[in-house]
């Protein structure tokens, strides 16, 4: 997958070699410590850089819900098996699967509700995807067909940006101080 995280690092690693660089232009005595000083700031930028991506990409936290679920085959050919997920808490919502191994289970096991193992990945604390994981216990597997998913519930605070939000509030404390 392409991303720009390495373009943004070695944007900020410029910025501070350019400001180091402004400062030691302007500062005659200064030259001297110009390198031992931009190789501190260089390091830990990279440090701080990179630990914010590791504790803020590529969450992900699993979400159990209840579904109703129907036999909803469809026209198209291979689709004699689609069973429709709907979230009896989220009208308007559903998923949908298509395999005769997860229908078979469900005609099988004589309820009309199932349990619905769904993976959201986060970025910054943002929404980046979603998949369907399991129905019961049964892996889905390539049988999911995409839906419409619970938004409203995989964008309430996400622990990243609870995360965020400590670490700012600290931060601010710190330099708020008297």
């Amino acid at each position: 997958m392409y991303s720009l995280i390495p373009l943004w690092y070695f944007a900020g690693i410029l910025a501070l070699v350019a400001m180091f660089g402004v400062v030691a232009l302007l500062s005659k005595n200064r030259r001297r410590r110009f390198l031992p000083r931009i190789l501190r700031a260089c390091l830990i930028y990279t440090l701080l850089f990179w630990a914010v991506i590791a504790f803020t990409t590529n969450i992900e936290r699993d979400y159990i819900l209840d579904a109703t679920w129907q036999h909803t085959p469809g026209g198209q050919p291979n689709t004699a098996n689609l069973v429709t997920f709907a979230y009896p808490d989220h009208p308007g919502c559903y998923e949908r699967v298509n395999s005769p191994e997860i229908y078979n289970y469900l005609a099988a096991k004589n309820s009309g509700v199932a349990k619905l193992t769904l993976r959201v990945s986060y970025d910054f604390g943002k929404v980046r995807g979603y998949g369907l994981q399991k129905v019961d216990d049964r892996p889905v597997n390539q049988t999911w067909v995409a839906g419409n998913p619970p938004w409203q519930l995989f964008n309430q605070r996400s622990f990243a940006s609870r995360w965020l939000k400590l670490v700012g509030t600290g931060i601010s404390s710190l330099l708020l101080r008297p």
